[in-house]
């Protein structure tokens, strides 16, 4: 008798040793994050920017135990937004009946019954109305067994909106490019009605950039030549979700005339000057030849291109209107007795080129008179200054020119400049017209 109570002993004795030396754990304890998922308002409550989370955890032993309590009860608590408040809870410790969110147990928490599981046997809830675009939530979860047994730890869950906004596009638009007007065009215009679950129609963005928010692109001169052009165009919500549509644009560029007159100071027409019409294009440059008036016209320029810009010149006839008078004008200058009164005058008697009249000018121009020479070895017949420069120091106008890195002898068509684009032509050597 005395050894069997003993037997009786070691074997309870075992069996507490052994049931201590075990404990519960949690399966599932790790953060988690979730997209937003009621995109069609299932639950009909108006939103479409929220999410409808299954969770999952499974209790376990870490050894066999011998507990007379084989079921695992659950406390599973929900803060909705972690601000620190218990929004519902899980319990198994309810009536089986209770299937109503209310405060059965009347601890200030809506709750509802959750069936116990086994060991080992996966325990899963269902958490709807979790707002989006971005919100943090807490789960709390509690398993025990009927010998005291509890395993408990917090798990962090996160909905962001992951959905793309839907793209609805003019799928065909077109533009009139005026190639000496810059011509932008927005991103934003090519949508209809974009679509976002999240985000306001009024806060989407768009660009023509998945990587970046380029809202708005510069119509060039290659759109011209490959119109129609595809574009992708994007449209992102508040999170940096994308989407885009192609369109394409056709871009028709308008037919300018780009025209003027070449005269002289004093008002007289020049015949017969060259001008021409320089882009950086294969189909360029194109001349044309003043008329009686002094008037030049390139028509019908579909295909004008920025940075082009026209030059005039008249490589020719170097001793019309210059005559031994003129060589005595210079000197005259030269010697203070008659100064010159005109810019233009300065550059007529700068024969040779370089930049300022002195002496040095007078034997080629003399030569070119006797007949020695029939041109200006570094000079040319005619020089042809745009009418709109304006001299800084119209008393030396050659160093002015020479200093300020002028480009007084032609004329970029710039954005914003219209015709008439118009040229004062200076016959070298000629002083006495002025």
């Amino acid at each position: 008798m005395k050894n069997l109570l003993l037997c009786l002993i070691f074997i309870f004795t075992f069996s507490i040793v052994d049931y201590a030396q075990s404990e519960l754990i949690l399966s599932n304890c790790n953060d988690m994050l979730f997209g937003v998922t009621d995109k069609t308002d299932v639950d009909g409550d108006g939103n479409i920017c929220e999410s409808f989370v299954t969770l999952q955890n499974t209790g376990m032993y870490t050894t066999n135990m011998m507990c007379d309590e084989v079921n695992l009860n659950w406390i599973i608590t929900i803060d909705v937004d972690s601000d620190g408040i218990d929004d519902l809870e899980y319990r198994s410790d309810l009536p089986t009946s209770d299937v109503d969110i209310d405060d059965t147990n009347n601890n200030g928490i809506p709750d509802l019954y959750i069936a116990p599981t086994l060991n080992g046997e996966a325990q899963e809830i269902e958490v709807g109305n979790l707002q989006g675009p971005i919100s943090t939530h807490s789960v709390v979860w509690k398993v025990s067994d009927g010998c005291n047994v509890a395993s408990e730890c917090e798990q962090i869950i996160k909905v962001r909106d992951a959905t793309s906004p839907i793209p609805y596009c003019i799928s065909l638009s077109s533009v009139v490019f005026d190639t000496l007007i810059d011509l932008s065009i927005d991103a934003a215009d090519f949508y209809l009605y974009p679509y976002d679950n999240c985000t306001p129609s009024e806060e989407l963005r768009f660009s023509f950039s998945g990587d970046d928010i380029v809202s708005t692109r510069l119509i060039t001169y290659d759109d011209v030549l490959n119109s129609p052009i595809e574009l992708h165009v994007y449209v992102w919500d508040n999170q940096d979700n994308r989407d885009f549509c192609s369109v394409y644009l056709q871009v028709f560029a308008v037919e300018k005339n780009i025209e003027g007159y070449i005269k002289t100071e004093v008002g007289e027409p020049i015949e017969n000057a060259e001008v021409t019409l320089n882009c950086n294009h294969v189909e360029f440059p194109r001349s044309e030849f003043t008329d009686s008036e002094g008037y030049y016209s390139f028509s019908g320029l579909a295909d004008l291109v920025p940075g082009c810009y026209i030059t005039v010149d008249r490589p020719f006839d170097y001793l019309e209107d210059v005559s031994t008078l003129d060589f005595v004008r210079i000197i005259r200058h030269l010697l203070g007795l008659q100064p010159f009164t005109t810019p233009y005058q300065y550059i007529a008697a700068d024969v040779n080129n370089n930049n300022k009249v002195s002496v040095s000018d007078l034997p080629m121009l003399r030569r070119l008179i006797l007949g020695v020479i029939s041109e200006f070895p570094t000079n040319t017949s005619w020089k042809f200054l745009d009418k709109n420069f304006e001299f800084q120091n119209p008393n030396d106008p050659l160093k002015d020119i020479d200093d300020l890195n002028a480009e007084p002898y032609r004329i970029i068509l710039n954005p914003g400049l219209e015709a008439p684009y118009d040229f004062i032509g200076v016959k070298i050597g000629n002083i006495i017209n002025y």
